[in-house]
């Protein structure tokens, strides 16, 4: 798996467990990333929020 990836899912589960539960990434550690790395990061955080919304939604219909 090359970096990019690895930044890029890094984001993914830091954004999805924001979207889920509400837990903020680390900032100082973002900030030290290299800017391509940081891109990589803030597109999987946008991805895992989007996918915590709609798991979120699926289960809420599950419940009615």
């Amino acid at each position: 798996m090359s970096l990019r990836t690895e930044f890029f899912y890094s984001g993914y589960e830091a954004g999805f467990a924001y979207g889920d539960s509400g837990a903020i990434p680390n900032a100082a550690i973002i900030e030290a990333m290299s800017p391509e790395n940081r891109e990589d990061f803030h597109a999987g955080f946008r991805q895992g929020t989007e996918a915590a919304r709609i798991a979120g939604a699926e289960v809420a219909r599950g419940m009615r």
